[in-house]
């Protein structure tokens, strides 16, 4: 089962979207440590991105992913 934790200012809108879609083998969390999927306002998830230890999907809400890429993060092999 996928794991999705979404960090948005648009987070009730997202999560309502999901919950109406109902996908099969998709699971809404508040859990980030959880979460395997991340739909995310770069900006705004750029301070907790270290903190997704078991982030395989990062799918960002908008064109523009410097604030993710600001500071070097340690690589997951």
């Amino acid at each position: 089962m996928n794991r999705l934790y979404i960090c948005s200012v648009n987070d009730a809108q997202y999560r309502t979207m999901f919950e109406t879609a109902a996908l099969p083998g998709l699971a809404l969390t508040d859990s980030l440590e959880q979460a395997n999927i991340v739909l995310a306002d770069p900006p705004r998830f750029a301070k907790q991105l270290e903190q997704a230890t078991q982030l395989a999907w990062l799918q960002s809400t908008f064109a523009g992913a410097d604030a993710l890429l600001a500071k070097p993060k340690k690589i997951i092999s």
